[in-house]
């Protein structure tokens, strides 16, 4: 199901709802929601399936899909086309950022409707992916968490369809405080500070990286 609460009441939009709007039976498997900056009653809603949902109004509005959107299927030729979506994230601009797992990984839905997909080597490929995160600092920089692959780090430049100017890596590994090497392992959660830190919540513990810009030019730790 997907629900939410506006303070007052609970809106409950069950699997008959979901599939009824869809039009795939046995719609499922949500993950992520994200409300607009100004609207509460405006969401979209991702999938690990069906792409992305757009409520407004409280109520169903547009189901976007390889059809009618930048988005592109994980499996093809099934009865339905798997598309894996998470990471919402808004940015300051009212663009909507997302993850298309496994498929050139970075979709942006453009405040004027149009979408941009980046496929640099931060973002593109990557398994199993579940986080995006813009910068605290510069929001230019983007932080991509894959669990099985790593941390995808990349900077737009502030040209989302300009690509020709960015910067990406995909880190796997970082020097330690003794001078060796960590492979870093799967990597359930990431989050930053206000400050700046770069925080990594893996099997084996939490990861702290100080300055996370600077892995755009070499340095680990």
């Amino acid at each position: 199901m997907v629900m939410t609460y506006d303070g007052h009441s609970w809106h409950n939009y069950d699997a008959d709802y979901m599939t009824a709007h869809l039009g795939v039976a046995g719609s499922r498997d949500y993950s992520d929601i994200i409300f607009a900056p100004d609207d509460s009653s405006h969401f979209y809603v991702s999938s690990f399936g069906y792409g992305l949902i757009e409520f407004r109004n409280n109520e169903f509005y547009q189901h976007y899909n390889p059809s009618n959107s930048g988005l592109e299927p994980v499996l093809t030729g099934a009865s339905y086309p798997y598309i894996w979506v998470d990471g919402l994230t808004w940015d300051a601009d009212g663009n909507l950022w997302m993850l298309n797992n496994c498929i050139n990984g970075v979709k942006v839905l453009m405040k004027d409707q149009t979408w941009v997909a980046l496929t640099n080597a931060a973002c593109a490929d990557l398994g199993r992916t579940q986080q995006l995160l813009i910068s605290t600092q510069n929001p230019n920089i983007k932080f991509v968490s894959s669990i099985r692959d790593g941390l995808g780090v990349f900077d737009d430049n502030g040209t989302i369809s300009d690509q020709s100017d960015d910067r990406a890596v995909l880190v796997t590994e970082f020097a330690d405080a003794a001078g060796g090497s960590l492979v870093l392992p799967r990597l359930s959660f990431v989050y930053q500070t206000a400050s700046g830190v770069l925080l990594l919540g893996t099997e084996v513990g939490l990861y702290r990286i100080d300055e996370p810009e600077q892995i755009l030019t070499g340095y680990r730790t």
